[in-house]
């Protein structure tokens, strides 16, 4: 219908705006933690660092931002098409850092970027209605379980060698808990005012990890 195709424009066009803060905090938190000792690494004592920077604190504030921007795009429009019109957050990124560093912009990031955008479009066009429905608790726990062991394997083995190649996939896995959480905090809503803070919690303890 048409209420349900504004509805999904509406929510796409909120999603890539999320996108663009979750790539702008990026950019700003990473200048800042590029700086850091490289001992400090998966240690407290790197947040209190990280703390202590106006520009990281802003960083932080703009993924906020991007958060609830998220979550207006869940409330219209399909996980189908909100997670995916997130990835714009890597074009979010390339520009930004081209813009604000020194990197730079070849022709294979472009070319890279404008496919992205393009399969938004074709998400949000071919998108299902929007619903509220869930798998069963048992699946559902399954998956949370999963990431969550996923999130925290570079904190439980800090001192791996393989650490590194730990890192980006629980990060992955982080970011994906925090997606199923914001959605699961979405649906419940304010007639489960207890459900919605737990999700919440859950949401913030994710996003914390990914970052």
């Amino acid at each position: 219908s048409s209420v349900r195709t504004v509805d999904t424009l509406a929510g796409t066009a909120l999603a890539v705006a999320a996108a663009t803060m979750f790539g702008l905090g990026t950019v700003l938190q990473a200048e800042v933690a590029a700086a850091a000792p490289a001992a400090d690494a998966l240690r407290v004592r790197l947040l209190v660092r990280l703390a202590r920077s106006p520009r990281w604190l802003v960083g932080a504030f703009v993924t906020l931002v991007g958060w609830g921007l998220q979550v207006a795009a869940l409330l219209l429009a399909p996980v189908t098409v909100v997670q995916p019109a997130l990835a714009f957050t890597v074009v979010a990124v390339l520009v930004l850092a081209w813009a604000m560093t020194d990197e730079r912009l070849g022709l294979r990031e472009t070319t890279a970027a404008c496919a992205i955008a393009a399969g938004i479009g074709l998400v949000a066009a071919l998108s299902p209605a929007r619903t509220a429905g869930h798998a069963a608790a048992g699946p559902l726990a399954a998956v949370i379980a999963v990431l969550v062991i996923a999130g925290a394997a570079p904190l439980v083995r800090r001192r791996s060698v393989w650490v590194a190649r730990l890192l980006p996939m629980a990060a992955g896995a982080a970011f994906a808990l925090s997606a199923i959480t914001t959605k699961l905090l979405t649906d419940a809503g304010t007639g489960a005012p207890a459900v919605a803070t737990a999700w919440l919690v859950a949401t913030a303890f994710a996003s914390a990890v990914g970052g």
